[in-house]
């Protein structure tokens, strides 16, 4: 990115991208969504967000006049169109009056904090192999060339509210996932829906995997929520076990199948872990 030295005082960012990238005056579209598509792909190489204005029921299509909520950024681009077959671009507001995001973190911006449906097939498969969300991202790292061409699961606060009250009877959270740059846990909240997909309502970053910091944790959970879940399934963490009797008085906790199955092989060895009829048994009494 650089400033506009022709208006320093301005203090406007304009993105350095490749010239074939960006959006002209002029340029023909076979459909707002062309359009959109194509001024999303420039905003994703220059480093910020596009949002699509209501252009329904209007001789032209247009992004949003009205600026943004966050910071009032003007830049933007308008169509026009005179037979409703094809879209000009009728302008384009280049700069910006914020910072631009990096790159390698445009996968968290809001536009593009989305799975297609073959990423999300994907890792519901995976899923079905007994690999954890992390190894099944990292498997579609290494297949799309890297994080920021995998995308992430759109998801905010209300969203979250509302796959609670209609699926959290039944939670999980789980405390394995550690950062690098800051040696914290990373605590998800998982229910399950309908679909028998998993759904993230809530996460957190602890400091210490302690009885504190887990009833501190759980207590923010529950006044959020203001609903205990019926049920709470963990792995054999004593603190947690400590933290949620202590919070979730009336929620029934119980450990999770996948970490019992994990360890089996190792508590009655590779032999007796492969027996199908030992299996079956084992399973019908967990």
């Amino acid at each position: 990115m650089y400033y506009d030295h022709q208006n320093p005082s301005s203090d406007v960012v304009i993105p350095q991208v490749n010239a074939s990238c960006k959006p002209v005056k002029g340029m023909i579209f076979e459909s707002v969504d062309h359009a959109y598509d194509f001024y999303c792909e420039y905003a994703k190489k220059a480093g910020f967000c596009v949002r699509k204005g209501d252009g329904s029921n209007r001789p032209y299509y247009k992004r949003r006049k009205r600026p943004t909520i966050q910071c009032g950024c003007r830049a933007q681009i308008f169509l026009k169109s005179d037979d409703g077959l094809r879209f000009e671009i009728n302008d384009f507001v280049e700069g910006h009056n914020h910072e631009l995001v990096d790159a390698k973190d445009m996968h968290f911006v809001r536009s593009n904090r989305k799975l297609t449906h073959v990423q999300q097939d994907i890792i519901y498969e995976l899923s079905t192999l007994n690999l954890r969300p992390v190894k099944a991202f990292n498997i579609m790292r290494t297949k799309y060339g890297g994080f920021e061409e995998v995308g992430a699961t759109k998801d905010d606060y209300e969203i979250s509210k509302k796959n609670y009250l209609a699926f959290g009877d039944i939670i999980s959270f789980d405390a394995t996932f550690k950062t690098n740059k800051y040696n914290m846990v990373f605590v998800p909240f998982t229910a399950i829906d309908n679909h028998y997909r998993n759904v993230t309502v809530g996460a957190a970053l602890l400091s210490f995997e302690s009885i504190e910091s887990y009833s501190w944790l759980l207590k923010v959970f529950l006044d959020f929520f203001g609903i205990a879940p019926k049920v709470v399934v963990t792995d054999q963490d004593p603190a947690m076990k400590q933290a949620i009797s202590f919070v979730l008085t009336n929620s029934r906790h119980r450990l999770c199948m996948w970490h019992i199955m994990k360890k089996l092989a190792d508590k009655v060895g590779a032999t007796l872990c492969n027996n199908e009829d030992f299996k079956c048994k084992i399973c019908d009494i967990v």
